[in-house]
């Protein structure tokens, strides 16, 4: 039975061209089917995080290379996404992601493909080198949060009175 991780990265490895992401897939298309409603979220969750924060994450990892991250074969950046986000973004907080497991089953989905098998080192020292990084996240004040909403910052913006700007 397939894991929600080894579902993302399935749905990734069909991104041939990086400038136009992978539709995502239906509940009801098979893939999904065998995971449970917890495990569908989180691969749900996986494959929108990657998608909106792709550049960032490409970032980083080539960050954390010694070679020009294009590269790296697209099995193996989707794997490195994968990690990546979740160290990044999953990994704080209560309930999130511990870094050991992240990396765990990222190596381990390298392993098991055949095209990446050989990288599966690489991705182990690229994401434990991200996940030294240590990223923390700042929590906005509530008060700060209302007045970024889009009332507030309409109240932020100078009042403009007809004709040209």
């Amino acid at each position: 039975m397939p894991t929600a991780r080894q579902v993302a990265c399935a749905t990734l490895l069909h991104w041939t061209r990086l400038d136009d992401p992978p539709f995502l897939p239906e509940r009801s298309d098979p893939a999904w089917q065998p995971l449970t409603a917890r495990d569908r979220a989180f691969a749900f969750d996986l494959l929108t995080g990657v998608l909106r924060w792709r550049n960032t994450l490409d970032a980083v990892i080539a960050s954390r290379l010694r070679q020009p991250l294009e590269l790296l074969d697209l099995p193996v950046r989707a794997i490195l996404w994968l990690g990546a986000y979740q160290l990044l973004f999953q990994s704080s907080g209560p309930g999130g992601v511990t870094e050991y497991a992240a990396v765990d089953t990222s190596v381990g989905i390298a392993r098991a493909g055949a095209q990446t098998a050989r990288a599966a080192g690489l991705v182990n020292a690229v994401l434990r080198n991200i996940a030294r990084l240590r990223p923390v996240r700042v929590l906005i004040p509530a008060a700060a949060s209302a007045a970024l909403s889009r009332r507030g910052f309409a109240r932020l913006q100078p009042q403009r009175r007809g004709g040209c700007i």
